[in-house]
């Protein structure tokens, strides 16, 4: 197994999912409908989508957009996991729209 990757249910994933770190500005609205945009890093990544950590709350299938702080682009997505971290955080796993394998630098690059 290389490090970093998942292997765990990798038969039943639409792409591999890789940990990896990378400044992100979330946007969209709170489950409460008022815009937000968060600043956060990935935690794990695929061709996908992305997971994330955020303060903000969100709902299951609700649409919002990543904004890549090292490359400039965005993707937009739908919130397709949600589990509480703690009293202030939840990871968010974050589902594109259509899948988009060179949103995220390969592993290994540096940062700019």
């Amino acid at each position: 197994m290389n490090a970093g990757k998942f292997s765990k249910d990798q038969e039943h994933r639409r792409s591999e999912r890789t940990l990896q770190s990378v400044p992100v500005l979330i946007r969209g609205r709170s489950a409460g409908g008022n815009l937000f945009e968060e600043r956060t890093q990935t935690q794990v990544v695929s061709a996908n989508g992305a997971l994330v950590v955020l303060t903000t709350t969100v709902m299951p299938g609700q649409e919002l957009v990543i904004f890549n702080l090292l490359s400039r682009e965005q993707k937009e997505g739908r919130v397709a996991y949600i589990g509480q971290l703690d009293a202030l955080r939840i990871q968010v796993g974050i589902a594109f729209l259509e899948p988009c394998p060179e949103f995220w630098p390969e592993p290994g690059t540096p940062e700019n």
